[in-house]
């Protein structure tokens, strides 16, 4: 599935250019992660990897359409994503002295682990050790 975006900068005719569904899915699953991460940790949205990231991700992808309008030449935009998005975390990880904790991700959160107020009907599994009693 690609997406047709135009092209920035073009005098004269509209024209576009095609990101692919990976090109946002892909980086999509880290910014997801990295907003998890933040949220575990206790760090907000302003301060936290999930920002930078998504600054990241705006750059590279401003740089894929800058340099694909000026060059006329496609190019896929993982070139530019990848380390726009992952260099950014990682460079701030870097500066906070914690690349191994965000590298290594989260641990096991304990709802995931505990099954003890499962019940288990009809081939589906409810869990019923909520306060709220509530199912899913």
């Amino acid at each position: 599935m690609k997406i047709q975006i135009p092209l920035i900068g073009v005098a004269g005719e509209l024209q576009f250019t095609l990101i692919g569904l990976g090109d946002i899915v892909l980086p999509g699953m880290l910014l997801c992660f990295l907003m998890r991460y933040d949220h575990t940790n206790g760090s907000g949205t302003m301060n936290g990897y999930f920002l930078a990231g998504i600054i990241g991700y705006c750059v590279g992808l401003i740089m894929c359409e800058v340099i694909v309008g000026t060059t006329h030449i496609a190019q896929p935009a993982m070139i530019y994503l990848v380390p726009g998005s992952l260099g950014s975390c990682m460079t701030l990880a870097w500066k906070r002295n914690e690349v191994k904790d965000l590298w290594e991700g989260l641990e096991e959160h304990e709802r995931l682990l505990d099954n003890s107020g499962d019940e288990t009907k009809d081939g589906l599994t409810y869990h019923t050790g909520d306060t709220e009693g509530g199912k899913w």
